[in-house]
C-alpha cells in the first residue's frame, strides 16, 4: 500500500518556480530521505507535504486520499523540526500530550499513550522536567515522542539531527532508524548531511534544482548512479574525461589521463566519443611504480595527502594535469612510506566504473 503520493508538484514562491513536476511514490512504512544542496526543493517538498504550503499545480494524496486542499491540522501528519520546536512553558508530558489534547482525546487515553511513547524513547523519568533542563538528545526524543504520538499516517522530519554534535548524531541516528523501523511509521527525513540520509534511509532521493534527479537505494546510488551529477554529489568521486579509441565487438578501447587505458564493455560506446568515467576514491589501488604494475593503470605523482585517522586521503596529479582522489587505510600507506612528489599508479577494477556520456 502507498503512503504517500506525489503528482507532478509545482510550486511557485514570490514570482519564483520552486518545484518543478515533483513526482514520488512512498510506500507505507518506508522512510524515504530528500538530500540535496541548499536551495534545492527539498524543504519547500516537506512542506508541501505539511499543509504549510499549497502547490499551484499538482497533488498530495496520503494512505491514496487527496489531501492537497487540507489545511495542516487537519493532515494526519507528524512533524519533528531541527530546533525541536518544543514549548519551554510546558513539561515535557505536556509537550507530548499537546497534539493529543488538540485532537479530543480523553484524559485518561492521553496519560495513557503519554506513559507509552515516553517509555519508548527511555524518557519516562523526566516527564515533570522543563525543556531547558534536558540534553540536546534528549530534546530531539522529546520532539519524536510528541510527533509520534498521534499515530500519524506520515512523518515528517526536517534536519532532525542537525543541531547534535557528531557522537550525539551517530547515536542517535541508530536511536531513529530502530524506532522507525519498530513503529512502521512513513518517514520522509529532508537532510543535507548525506551520511545520514544514507544510514537513515530505505531509498534517498537526490534534488536537484526542484526536482529529483535520481531516486533509489543508499547503496544502488552510491555505487551505480545512472547520473554524474548524483555521482558527482553524493560521497566523493573521481570523474575521468575520457575518449573512446576503438570498438571491437563487445568491447570499447577507452583512453584517459596519466596514460590510462582501459576495455570496458560496449554497451551504447561509439569509437571517438568522449565519456566521463566515474570511480570512487576507495575503489582505487595505490602503489609504486615498481610494485604495481597491472593493467588499467594510471600514472602520477603524489600531489597531496590528509590523514583522518583510520584513512588518508591521498591527491594524486597526472602529468596531463588531471587531479584524482585516493582513498586508502592510513597504516597501508604509511608502511609503503611515499612521500609527496613520489610517482605512483593507480589500478582500478573496471566493474567499480561508471561511464557517462560527457556531453550530459
Amino acid at each position: 500500500m502507498t503512503g504517500l503520493d506525489l503528482k507532478d508538484i509545482c510550486v511557485w514562491l514570490d514570482g519564483h518556480q520552486i518545484l518543478f513536476n515533483v513526482n514520488l511514490s512512498i510506500e507505507q512504512g518506508e522512510c524515504v530521505a530528500l538530500l540535496g544542496p541548499s536551495g534545492c526543493g527539498k524543504t519547500t517538498t516537506l512542506r508541501t507535504i505539511a499543509g504549510f504550503i499549497i502547490p499551484q499545480q499538482g497533488d498530495v494524496l496520503i494512505a491514496g486520499q487527496s489531501c492537497v486542499a487540507l489545511p495542516p491540522n487537519k493532515r494526519n501528519v507528524g512533524l519533528v523540526f531541527q530546533d525541536y520546536a518544543l514549548f519551554p512553558h510546558m513539561t515535557i508530558a505536556q509537550n507530548v500530550a499537546y497534539g493529543l489534547k488538540m485532537r479530543g482525546k480523553s484524559k485518561q487515553e492521553i496519560d495513557a499513550l503519554v506513559s507509552q511513547f515516553l517509555d519508548m524513547v527511555q524518557l519516562s523519568h523526566v516527564k515533570d522536567r522543563m525543556p531547558h533542563n534536558l540534553s540536546g538528545g534528549q530534546r530531539q526524543r522529546v520532539a519524536l515522542a510528541r510527533a509520534l504520538v498521534i499515530k500519524p499516517d506520515i512523518l515528517l522530519l526536517d534536519e532532525p539531527l542537525g543541531a547534535l554534535d557528531r557522537k550525539l548524531r551517530d547515536q542517535m541516528q541508530i536511536e531513529l532508524k530502530q524506532l522507525q523501523k519498530q513503529l512502521g511509521v512513513t518517514t520522509i527525513i529532508v537532510t543535507h548531511d548525506q551520511e545520514e540520509a544514507l544510514s537513515l534511509a530505505d531509498r534517498v532521493a537526490v534534488m536537484f534544482e526542484g526536482n529529483i534527479r535520481e531516486i533509489g537505494s543508499p547503496d544502488a546510488l552510491y555505487e551505480k548512479p545512472k547520473d554524474q551529477t548524483v555521482m558527482d554529489f553524493l560521497g566523493n568521486a573521481n570523474l575521468l574525461p575520457c575518449q573512446v579509441r576503438s570498438v571491437s565487438g563487445e568491447i570499447a578501447t577507452v583512453d584517459g589521463p596519466g596514460g590510462l587505458s582501459l576495455e570496458l564493455p560496449r554497451n551504447e560506446l561509439t569509437n571517438g566519443s568522449n565519456v566521463l568515467l566515474g570511480i570512487r576514491p576507495e575503489h582505487l589501488v595505490l602503489g609504486t611504480p615498481e610494485t604495481n604494475g597491472a593493467p588499467h593503470a594510471l600514472h602520477g605523482k603524489v600531489h597531496e595527502t590528509v590523514y583522518k585517522g583510520a584513512v588518508m586521503e591521498v591527491l594524486l596529479k597526472t602529468a596531463d594535469a588531471h587531479l584524482l582522489r585516493v582513498t586508502v587505510h592510513s597504516q597501508s600507506f604509511l608502511e609503503k612510506k611515499i612521500q609527496i612528489g613520489d610517482a605512483v599508479n593507480l589500478t582500478m577494477d573496471s566493474q567499480y566504473i561508471q561511464v557517462f556520456n560527457q556531453a550530459s
